[in-house]
């Protein structure tokens, strides 16, 4: 996978980190940090580079 691939992924990933973080005001926080470590998981199986990139931006 080319760094050009990871970087869309983890932009698509910030996004809906973004999203998720601004509609927590009306949900129960141990939701919200369900759905947060959901992304994180799912980018961990495409490729660990790409948690890097997440966290970089984050």
């Amino acid at each position: 996978m080319n760094e050009d691939t990871k970087r869309h992924i983890a932009d698509i990933a910030i996004e809906l980190l973004n999203f998720h973080f601004e509609r927590q005001a009306g949900e129960p926080m141990w939701q919200f940090s369900q759905k947060v470590e959901d992304v994180i998981t799912r980018c961990e199986h495409i490729h660990p580079d790409v948690v890097k990139m997440v966290h970089e931006e984050i």
